[in-house]
Order: C-alpha cells, then structure tokens, then sequence
C-alpha cells in the first residue's frame, strides 16, 4: 500500500507559477489577453478617464494597447503607489486581474505610465520583473497607460489573433462606452479599424439587434445620469411573444439585479400612464409582465462602485439600482411617448391584444 502524501510532498506554487501551469483556466486564446486588458481598462475609467483606446499588434506578435486621457495633467499616483500596484498585480489577488494574467501568459510584458512631467514603467520576462523605471523628464500632453506584451509561444501553442473576433468585441465596446474611441489595427494580416459610438447603444443595437416590426421603426434610445450613476438604453417592441434582455455594468456582462425591477417598473408605469391620460387604456391597466412581451432591451450602467455576487458574478448586487434606473429612465421614457403617441399606443394594443388572447386561451 502507499505511503500517504505528506505536507512535504506538496509544492507551493506561487501566483505565476499556477497560472501558467493551468492557462486555459483565465485565457482561452491570445485574443482573451487583449479583450481582457480592454475590458480592464474600462472599468477603471472613473480613474483614469480614458478617452481613446488603441490596440495594435505587431508583426511579431507582441501587442501594444495605449489608453489615453487627454485631460490629466498631474500624476494621479507616486512611484510609490505605481511599485504597490504592480506588487498586488504581481501576487495575491491575480485571479480577476488582466494585467497580472497577460503578465503572467507572456514572454514580455511592459507597462507604462507617461504623464506630463514624468514616467513610470516595469519590464517583465514571464512574470518575473526585470526592470524598473522611473523618469522625472516626461513631456507628454494628457496621461497615456501603455501596456505591451507578447503572449509566450511555451503558453500558446496557436498564437495566432483574430481580427475580425476582436473588431466585433471592440465595436461591441464602442456601443457601450459612448466617450472612447477605438481603433485596431494588426500588422500580419493588414485589417484596420476605428470605432466610436457617440450616440451610445442606438448606433450598436441598429447593427446588431434590430428586426423588421411594425410597432416603430426607430430604436428608442434613452441615455442620462443622476450624478453618480449613468445611464443608457436602446429598446424595441417586435410582433412576437419572446424577449431580450442584456446588460452590462461598467462593460462588464450581467444578467441579474435590481436594475430589472427598476426597468420594468419604468415600462410599465409610464405606459400605463399615457394610456390612461390619453383614454386607450381608460382605467383597466395591464400586468407589469405584459409590455415586456416583444422587448428587446440593451442597458449599459455606468457605476462608481459596482457590487458583484461572489458566487455569481453575473449578479449585480447594487440595491439602490431598482430605483436609480427608475428615476432616470421614467421621465425620459414619458417624453417619449409624448412625442411619439403612435408608437406609445402601438405598444399598448400590442400587449393588450396579447392578454386578451392568452384569457381566451386558458378560459
């Protein structure tokens, strides 16, 4: 029989170590390294208020993504912090950090902080730091984050990129960032592209989600803000009885939260209301549940501090969503439908046809 395992046989892997002994646990293809990098510079948006992101890749494979905040003048961390950053990027808390991950996945990797009067930047060859820099002679407009890597052939055994999987995830962002402009461009095969949606998720749900309907022929789109939340929302109403509901939250996909309850009610509510006031719904509301019967919604929040569920991540846990989307979304939607009551009626007799056919059917 075999002697058991005792603590002596078990190695500690460190960080790096496990991630690259198991990659396909956090990249699935050198196309996650750039989507994440991306998606990480977004969410940190409300710190570094990038207002373009280039990504480009280079004939050798290595790539090189540069957000760029026109606006920053100062430093917005010291050396100090920048070390402490990088430490935490390092070790610890690397499993949900893209930068630790393309760290870690790479052959090189380099980032880099340029700023107006100075520059700080770290090297490294597959995890290990090689250099730190740090400049006082910068002469940069603005603020620009550098990140450059190239994924390791030891990793990736198909260390090849897809443009076109990586325009439909940067248009995709586009849509969903209405203030940063994207361009791409990869040197081995020559596509080039440059996205920016200042008309938010109308110009993204027009391309990829719009169908034929005679309900109304426009996307209805609703963007605003409350000061601390912000807000944006492309909806139609098709003749069919299945719906659509997708959401992001800082560009990161959810698919459950209080934000629902808050959209819902804010449908509902102010159809009902023009309903009423203008005598196609006299005083016989209808169910909730019912206006969202033919909706396909797109809603993009862009929050300060994002509560996601530790156990399901795709869950946002925000309470005061239900009521923040309310507020925004309610107002708008009512001058809505004021300034477009074919549309606003259409909707109601849509819903109200089906109500009526669902009693016939169960009666």
């Amino acid at each position: 029989m075999a002697e058991p395992d005792t603590t002596d046989a078990i190695r500690h892997l460190s960080d790096c170590e496990h991630v690259r002994l198991r990659p396909g646990m956090y990249a699935r293809s050198v196309n996650t390294l750039i989507t994440r990098i991306v998606e990480k510079t977004i969410r940190t948006q409300q710190v570094f208020g990038t207002s373009k992101i280039a990504i480009e890749i280079h004939a050798d494979n290595s790539v090189t993504a540069i957000a760029t905040d026109s606006n920053l003048v100062e430093v917005p961390m010291t050396a100090k912090e920048f070390r402490k950053s990088v430490e935490v990027m390092k070790s610890g808390h690397f499993v949900n950090n893209a930068l630790a991950i393309s760290n870690f996945l790479s052959e090189i990797f380099r980032l880099e902080y340029r700023f107006s009067k100075s520059r700080l930047k770290i090297e490294c060859n597959r995890g290990i730091t090689s250099e730190f820099v740090e400049v006082s002679d910068s002469t940069n407009d603005g603020a620009e984050r550098i990140v450059t890597f190239k994924p390791d052939a030891e990793i990736f055994t198909k260390n090849e990129f897809s443009s076109v999987h990586l325009a439909r995830f940067l248009q995709q962002c586009s849509g969903l960032n209405r203030d940063i402009r994207f361009s791409f461009h990869n040197a081995g095969d020559g596509y080039r592209a440059e996205f920016y949606s200042p008309s938010g998720l109308a110009n993204y749900f027009t391309t990829k989600y719009w169908k034929p309907s005679d309900i109304h022929s426009e996307v209805i789109h609703i963007h605003g803000t409350d000061g601390e939340t912000e807000i944006d929302a492309a909806f139609q109403w098709t003749e069919s009885k299945s719906s659509e509901f997708l959401a992001w939250a800082n560009g990161e996909l959810v698919s459950e939260g209080p934000y629902q309850q808050g959209l819902s009610a804010a449908i509902a509510e102010t159809l009902c209301t023009f309903g009423r006031d203008s005598g196609e719904l006299a005083n016989n509301d209808l169910p909730e549940g019912v206006y969202l019967e033919g909706l396909t919604v797109l809603l993009s929040m862009r929050l300060k501090q994002p509560v996601f569920d530790v156990r399901k991540s795709e869950r946002l846990e925000n309470p005061e969503l239900e009521q923040v989307v309310k507020t925004i979304i309610s107002p708008k939607l009512m001058s809505y439908w004021q300034a477009h009551p074919a549309v606003a009626t259409s909707i109601i007799r849509f819903a109200r046809d089906l109500r009526t056919s669902d009693s016939q059917t169960t009666s």
